[in-house]
């Protein structure tokens, strides 16, 4: 790295000199707008960030700072998880590294400290990411419940740290630990998937984590995270419901996300937005099977909520969400007799059947259904 002056000045100097231009960087990257996240000079900003705070953490080193160099390294880490896979370079097993000494180190300080729970979240978030690429379900429960123990032990970490903060810190804290039940739920829901022998228990756990996190969300406060809370209850009831024709806890499920949206700012999380419009979707076609016989309207709320979240998945950036309502389509229009519109739907989500976990099958099932005339 090249310092603006002729001779490298003390370590003091250089710290003070990254951490400043860390400061002015990190704070153009929050100004980009998210509509422009994946347009390619992004990159070299990610990347001086990264080098500015590997070498801040090499300045520590060299003074004896562990601690401090422990911290840069899981920010390196963290800034690692947003950079594309590149073959030149295998980034996360550098930043796993990274966050593999962090963690070593500050763990031997004997101090919980929000930096020792943000290492370990984001070892987690790397773990959760693995899992999602692997492909043998044994493999994938593992590193989920590898990923668990470290959103547990942050857990832990702010629970200490929560009793002494002074008030703003306290709100911050409290919203730490609605987003951590969060994820911890969202891994529980993702292990049902890998085990279905065990997932009524997987799911009721993903339950208990989703309701913990509510009162950490307080309405105002925390809205984003609120409905975010709230979408991730009503869908966990739909899944323990599974193929039971309950109206009641199906209905239970509609009044979270019905919570969701009422406290939900649809220009600040529009993806968000969509998502529960799609899940209400598959609600009100749940409740009409669960009913026994045809009720339209629920048909008609169905074909409305599926419209109003396709706008906010585009096929070309989200194919999976796009042909999953494609297909929620599909089967409203079939069960209200519109055999052709219905068809039309499933043909044009088969064509996304390479980005969907069953290549399409239960697509392919419901067009041969149309073909041989049977109940769509």
């Amino acid at each position: 790295m090249r310092w603006p002056w002729s001779q490298k000045k003390d370590d003091s100097a250089v710290a003070e000199y990254v951490k400043q231009r860390l400061v002015e960087l990190i704070a153009e990257l929050r100004g980009i707008d998210p509509s422009q996240a994946e347009v390619a000079y992004h990159l070299p900003l990610l990347q001086r960030i990264i080098t500015l705070f590997l070498e801040l953490g090499h300045v520590y080193e060299k003074n004896g700072q562990a601690r401090d160099a422990a911290q840069v390294k899981a920010q390196a880490a963290k800034f690692m998880l947003v950079l594309p896979a590149r073959q030149e370079i295998n980034h996360w097993a550098v930043a796993k590294d990274l966050l593999g000494q962090a963690i070593e180190a500050l763990t031997e300080q004997d101090d919980p400290s929000l930096q020792l729970a943000d290492a370990h979240i984001v070892r987690a978030e790397y773990l959760t990411r693995e899992a999602a690429q692997t492909a043998g379900a044994p493999d994938r429960g593992a590193r989920r419940d590898e990923a668990k123990k470290h959103l547990l032990s942050a857990l832990e970490m702010l629970g200490v740290l929560a009793p002494d903060a002074p008030n703003k810190a306290a709100e911050h804290l409290s919203i730490q630990t609605a987003d951590l039940y969060n994820k911890l739920g969202n891994l529980e829901k993702a292990r049902a998937l890998d085990a279905p022998p065990d997932a009524d228990r997987h799911l009721r756990a993903a339950l208990e984590y989703f309701t913990a996190a509510l009162p950490h969300c307080a309405a105002g406060k925390s809205d984003d995270l609120l409905a975010l809370t709230e979408n991730n209850l009503g869908s966990v009831r739909v899944m323990l419901v599974g193929d039971r024709a309950d109206e009641t806890a199906l209905r239970e499920a509609g009044e979270h996300f019905q919570a969701a949206l009422r406290v939900l700012d649809r220009a600040r999380q529009p993806h968000l937005y969509s998502m529960i419009h799609s899940n209400l979707g598959e609600l009100a076609l749940a409740l009409h099977e669960s009913a026994g016989r045809r009720k339209f309207e629920l048909l008609q709320s169905a074909l409305s909520h599926f419209g109003e979240a396709m706008p906010g998945f585009p096929s070309e950036q989200f194919p999976q969400q796009y042909a999953k309502i494609l297909y929620g389509q599909g089967r409203a229009l079939a069960a209200m007799g519109q055999k052709d519109e219905a068809r039309r739907s499933f043909e044009e989500a088969l064509e996304f059947r390479d980005h969907l976990p069953d290549a399409g099958r239960q697509i392919k099932e419901r067009l041969q259904r149309l073909s041989s005339r049977e109940p769509g």
